[in-house]
């Protein structure tokens, strides 16, 4: 009331940025014509002019505030993706998402170069979380279960790497008797050596 400001574009913005990294069943859908991308970018970023941006320092605190408590990322891809429309919202939670159907013996999205992070999450949540030590993320496609959202282990560890990250779960609902080997369970088979090594080597 003092400052006459109204927080309801803003208080939804975090709200929607706290359920997708918080893996919530229900986030909420922003109205057609509703963009709050820009909103978390300029937290995230601290780009903002008081004044000119019409946050004052309550919303500043609240921010840091919720940077704070956050102990844990996770993160149900499909769900975020399905949810969020606003695509400046979006790459600030995932990179390049995309899924993919698991044909038996594909192996080449695993082994892409450890500067593709597709489908992982942006490396700046980490940065962001300073508290948080854990990650979970589940790569389902709830439309199509054959349809996977894969990802390069290489690409993982070059975003945990040097961080305060100590576990990382990557979680894959998969009927092997119904579908057959999984993606993951296929490459893990393939190149489990390499992968133990490069990750070692990296003090995990």
């Amino acid at each position: 009331m003092e400052t006459g400001n109204n927080y309801q574009t803003i208080t939804k913005a975090l709200t929607i940025f706290d359920a997708c990294t918080a893996g919530s069943t229900y986030i909420p859908r922003a109205k057609e014509g509703e963009k709050y991308g820009k909103t978390v970018s300029m937290l995230i970023k601290g780009k903002i002019r008081e004044r000119k941006a019409g946050i004052d320092q309550y919303i500043l605190n609240t921010f840091q505030s919720f940077i704070n408590n956050k102990k844990e990322i996770n993160i149900d891809v499909d769900n975020v993706i399905a949810a969020i429309k606003d695509k400046e919202l979006l790459n600030n939670i995932l990179v390049k998402p995309e899924k993919s159907e698991w044909v038996y013996g594909s192996t080449e999205f695993i082994l892409r170069e450890e500067t593709d992070k597709t489908n992982l999450l942006h490396p700046q949540l980490i940065k962001l979380f300073t508290n948080a030590k854990e990650i979970t993320m589940l790569m389902n496609d709830w439309t199509n279960n054959k349809n996977i959202y894969t990802f390069s282990l290489l690409g993982l560890l070059s975003i945990i790497q040097g961080t305060r990250i100590k576990k990382v779960t990557m979680s894959i609902w998969w009927k092997e008797e119904e579908y057959g080997v999984s993606w993951f369970k296929a490459v893990w088979n393939s190149v489990s050596e390499e992968m133990i090594k490069k990750y070692h080597e990296k003090e995990f």
